[in-house]
């Protein structure tokens, strides 16, 4: 059992905000710790890399389809190499759904970001 499994984060660990809006991230991060949640974000996909592989409590990344980096699919596939119990959630203002799919990312909600609805998504698929 990992050490923060009794995290007291209504999603049982730390969320990755990857967004390179700065505005938005802190939107989104702010909105989060209002419910409870544990956040970290970052603003490039390299740098998300390096969050995901320094941090265990990392249990969920929100991905930016559309940020500075070496792509969503790379990223993707570096965070599931490295830490395959984290979750990826795709996130975009466009309905890139079947992107993320076909990148083995199943979960996906658009912009603007309805927190509530992001915790709810992640409790359900962890439930089952």
């Amino acid at each position: 059992m990992r050490e923060d499994a009794d995290d007291s984060s209504p999603l049982g660990g730390s969320l990755l905000i990857v967004d390179d809006d700065e505005n938005y991230r802190r939107i989104v991060e702010l909105q989060l710790l209002a419910l409870g949640c544990t956040c970290i974000s970052a603003r490039t996909h390299e740098e998300t890399i390096q969050i995901v592989e320094n941090n265990d409590r990392i249990r969920f990344v929100l991905l930016d389809y559309s940020v500075y980096g070496i792509g969503p699919s790379s990223v993707a596939q570096k965070i599931k190499s490295l830490r395959p119990d984290v979750r990826i959630v795709g996130h975009s203002t466009l309905n890139r759904r079947r992107e993320f799919l076909e990148m083995g990312v199943p979960l996906f909600l658009r912009k603007p970001l309805i927190t509530d609805d992001l915790v709810r998504l992640l409790n359900d698929t962890h439930a089952n």
